[in-house]
């Protein structure tokens, strides 16, 4: 039983660790109709997760964090 519970937690790092990374800053604009807003989103893979924070630069509001982040189209 020890076995099986030590293989099933080396595969799982393993397909993990094979994941397309997203971690690190992502910048871009947000076209918002006359304005144009500079953002910085910030991901984060943790044990737990998933984690992101959002910046806007023209409107100096650091580190907002999310409530929630997911990755989706992984292959």
């Amino acid at each position: 039983m020890r076995k099986r519970w030590l293989f099933l937690l080396l595969y799982t790092t393993a397909c993990l660790a094979q994941l397309p990374g997203i971690d690190g800053k992502w910048i871009g604009t947000l076209d918002a109709g006359p304005q144009k807003l500079r953002l910085v989103f910030r991901f984060t893979t943790t044990l737990n997760g998933l984690t992101a924070t959002m910046a806007s630069i023209d409107q100096s509001a650091r580190e907002l964090p999310a409530t929630s982040a997911t990755l989706y189209g992984a292959t």
